[in-house]
């Protein structure tokens, strides 16, 4: 049996600018709060502001640390997450429930290795400070594995 036809809809421009401009811009802007978040998961005594006052230690531009690669990540991820929730919509025959799990899947592709090389900086910035070993080998940014 030929497998069925199916369409894609591309985003109208405004769209597709928010998506371009817009998600790389927002994914940068909260990077010191997943800088934060990052060294909480690590020591959960500290408090909101010692994680902020640690995130921002070593000057006000290195809160931004590592953020630069979750931006390039989200480029694809903002653009390509809300066409692909339809296609695969299209492909559940019309279920949201299987859509939003492989669109899931899709964006942790997309982010994973970005984010967890985020984290790793965000990590060995702190641990260089507290004598803390260091991570030797980053996630690469572009591979999940």
């Amino acid at each position: 049996r030929p497998c069925a036809a199916m369409t894609v809809k591309i985003p109208d421009p405004p769209y597709i600018a928010a998506g371009a401009l817009g998600g790389p811009i927002v994914m940068y802007l909260v990077t010191p709060m997943r800088n934060a978040m990052t060294l909480g998961a690590l020591d959960s005594s500290k408090g909101l502001v010692r994680l902020y006052r640690d995130t921002f230690s070593g000057g006000f531009l290195r809160g931004w640390a590592g953020g630069h690669y979750v931006a390039k990540a989200a480029l694809p991820g903002f653009l390509v997450l809300g066409p692909a929730f339809h296609m695969y919509k299209d492909l559940c025959k019309g279920s949201a429930l299987g859509a939003t799990a492989l669109t899931a899947v899709s964006e942790s592709a997309i982010f994973y290795g970005s984010e967890s090389k985020n984290a790793q900086i965000a990590y060995n910035l702190d641990a260089d400070k507290r004598g803390k070993p260091r991570i030797a080998r980053y996630q690469s940014p572009y591979l999940p594995l």
